[in-house]
Order: C-alpha cells, then sequence, then structure tokens
C-alpha cells in the first residue's frame, strides 16, 4: 500500500543522532539534509533514546556469556525482545507528538509504526538473515532466527521497504517476499567536501594521481584481514616504486603493528563534519592514486564509490553488491580474489602503472558521477508518492 499524500513533515527513526555525521556512515545525516533541503520539515528520533545505559550493560554480559561458551552468535540486546518493547515505546510517544508527519521514515528493518496510519518507509543495507547466511554463511542460531522472524513481519506490515544495494534487494525478495523490497536503481556518494572538485582542476588532478604513486585505504576494524594484507603487499611495492606511499584512515598504526613501516600513515578515524579531519581526508581522497581494499565478502562499499567520484581507481574484492550494480569486468580497476600479499602487490602496480590510467579516472568518475543524494531522494519521495 502507499500513500498518495504529498509529504511535508516526516519523523525519522535511526540507531544514533541523524544530525551526528558520524552516525552510520553519513548516511541519516545527509538523508535528512536533503529532506529539509527540498523544504520537507524532519523530526529526528534516536532509537537509542534513554536506552544507552541499560544497552551498554547488556551488551558486556552478553559478550562475557559468548565469551565463555565460545560462541559466535551476532545477537546483542538490541535484538532482544525487551530492547524492542522499549523502543515501540518510544515510538508510539513520537507518533504521537507529531500528529502532521506524512511517513515514518526508519534507517533499519527492525521497526515499522503500528500506532497510525501514518505509512512506513524502511531504509537500509541489509537484513540479519543476508548477514548470517550470505555473509557468515552459517545457518541462524536459535536468538538470531528469532530476530529475523521479528524482521520479517516487520517489512511485510512496512509500506515501503527499500534496500541501498541490488543484491542485498533481490535477497530480501529471496527470503521476505512480502517485504516487496525495492532498489532505486543507483546508490548515493555520502559526498562532505566544504571545497567540492571543480571541473577545471580535473586535468590537473588526474595527472598529479598518476605520478604520486599514493596508495589509499579507507576502513575501521571490521576491514582489518584486508588492511594487513595490504601492508604486506606494500612492502612489496616499495621495492620497486621506493616513493610509494600508504595512507590509512580508519585505523591506527597499533592497530596494524605498522608503526615501523617506512611510507605507512595512519590517520585512524576522521570525521567528516570537523573541518581539520574533513580537510585531511578530501585531501587524501584527491590526491590518491587507487583506493584498495581486498577485504571478502565486504570492501567498503561507501568509501570505494567516493573514492571513484574523486577519479580515483579502484582494487577491491568482487563482493556481490558491486558487481551486481558494476559488473564483472570493470574499467575503472581491478578486482582483487587472491589471498596473496604478492599477488595483491602486483594488481595494486598494474593499476599503478597502466597506460590506460587517464581513463581508469575518468571511468571511475563517470560510473558514480549521477549518485547524488538530491536524485536519490527524489526517487524515494516519487516511490512514496506516485
Amino acid at each position: 500500500m502507499s500513500t498518495t499524500r504529498k509529504i511535508k513533515e516526516v519523523i525519522f527513526f535511526s540507531y544514533g543522532d541523524s544530525a551526528d555525521a558520524s552516525t552510520w556512515s553519513n548516511v541519516p545525516y545527509l538523508f535528512t539534509r536533503t529532506l529539509e533541503k527540498k523544504g520537507i520539515t524532519v523530526r529526528r528520533v534516536n532509537l537509542y533514546e534513554g536506552l544507552n545505559g541499560i544497552t551498554d550493560v547488556a551488551d558486556k554480559i552478553i559478550r562475557a556469556e559468548k565469551k565463555i561458551l565460545r560462541s559466535k552468535s551476532t545477537f546483542r540486546f538490541k535484538m532482544s525482545r525487551i530492547f524492542t518493547a522499549l523502543v515501540y515505546r518510544n515510538i508510539k510517544r513520537a507518533v504521537k507528538a507529531y500528529p502532521d508527519a506524512g511517513l515514518c521514515i526508519f534507517a533499519c528493518f527492525d521497526f515499522y509504526n503500528k500506532f497510525s496510519d501514518t505509512p512506513t518507509l524502511l531504509f537500509g543495507d541489509w537484513t540479519l538473515e543476508i548477514l548470517v547466511r550470505d555473509r557468515l554463511l552459517r545457518e541462524p542460531d536459535s536468538p538470531e532466527a528469532r530476530y529475523i522472524s521479528h524482521q520479517n513481519k516487520v517489512m511485510a506490515k512496512a509500506e515501503h521497504v527499500i534496500s541501498l544495494f541490488p543484491h542485498s534487494q533481490r535477497l530480501m525478495l529471496k527470503y521476505c517476499p512480502e517485504s516487496e523490497a525495492r532498489h532505486m536503481g543507483m546508490n548515493v556518494i555520502n559526498d562532505m567536501n566544504p571545497q567540492p572538485l571543480a571541473a577545471s582542476a580535473i586535468d590537473t588532478i588526474i595527472g598529479n594521481k598518476r605520478d604520486a604513486g599514493k596508495i589509499l585505504f579507507i576502513g575501521n576494524i571490521r576491514y582489518i584481514d584486508g588492511a594487513r594484507r595490504l601492508v604486506e603487499a606494500f612492502k612489496h611495492i616499495r621495492r620497486q616504486l621506493p616513493a610509494a606511499t600508504l595512507d590509512i584512515i580508519g585505523m591506527t598504526a597499533h592497530d596494524l603493528a605498522a608503526e615501523s613501516i617506512e611510507g605507512i600513515r595512519c590517520h585512524g578515524y576522521l570525521r567528516k563534519d570537523v573541518p581539520a579531519e574533513a580537510e585531511l581526508y578530501y585531501s587524501l581522497l584527491t590526491q590518491a592514486s587507487v583506493l584498495v581494499n581486498p577485504t571478502h565478502g565486504w570492501a567498503g562499499y561507501s568509501s570505494t564509490i567516493e573514492a571513484m567520484y574523486y577519479y580515483t581507481p579502484i582494487v577491491i574484492a568482487p563482493y556481490d553488491d558491486f558487481t551486481t550494480e558494476f559488473g564483472k569486468d570493470i574499467s575503472f580497476g581491478e578486482f582483487q580474489e587472491s589471498d596473496s600479499s604478492e599477488n595483491l602487490a602486483r594488481t595494486i602496480l598494474s593499476v599503478l602503472t597502466s597506460e590506460n590510467y587517464t581513463r581508469m579516472c575518468r571511468d571511475a568518475h563517470n560510473a558514480v558521477a549521477g549518485y547524488t543524494w538530491d536524485r536519490y531522494v527524489d526517487k524515494i519521495l516519487a516511490t512514496v508518492n506516485p
């Protein structure tokens, strides 16, 4: 079911403050800011409101129990019946407080508005079932199975369900056909550069990239296996390109035991809403010769397409959501399937020294040039206002 009311006000529910750019890779922040730019009033609701304390304590207990039991379960307090009941209490209050809202947007697949006739739009990347079955490659345990059932019931009740990724959307339809999950035919670049690229500077930027030998990795501790492999590959690269450098955003040198390796600079997490950190982030992105993330299963989609927008060729693992969107043969870099650091080094060097390097840069940008939040939100509004 869809609504024909013109949306003038929405209630936006997210895990964390959607006014904080660090929440979920900048997605809620940019989503809500774009809605506001279009003249829509946004009522922000943090799903953790009033629950941070109990969540932290409960998760410590759960982690201790899982350690004792040697359990690899993904279960957390937010997947419990208690947490669900408490959050629904907050949702009920919000719906009552903002009766003029024309849409409830949830940046997750965990809840829907069951307290009024205001329609629900669920928006996210993938469900728990996809994580367990298709990323972790195992059957759900009992607590996971219960929460998967919960998510499926929520999606079946919601008027609109949207996945950011095409392969995930297909899996959502496979596991829960009642969700009628959609993909918008595009993704979005979480660009927050205070000084956007000038068209007149592109030729110079590409020329500088080619000559710089700057390798860039973006990813937090979840991507540490890929980062470690890249550090080993970098040692091989330096033997052929002594001036090459490796910048790592999202982890520290201590995380990677790379304190004494010449040419490696680790910057930790950089916030895009902090001017000095944003300046450094976009300086590294603009100057990078190649973005590399060989982590299997998921190689940092958001950071990858943002690097591509900045005319940066890529070397990444060929995970399903990326290949579904861009194909298994790409003209703007290389896919890396081997676990060998020597092989990874050869792949990176082949990109850095390619006679088609300039074309790779331009093809990378052109592949994602239309992935703007303005266009994406227009597509979503057209979905809820057919």
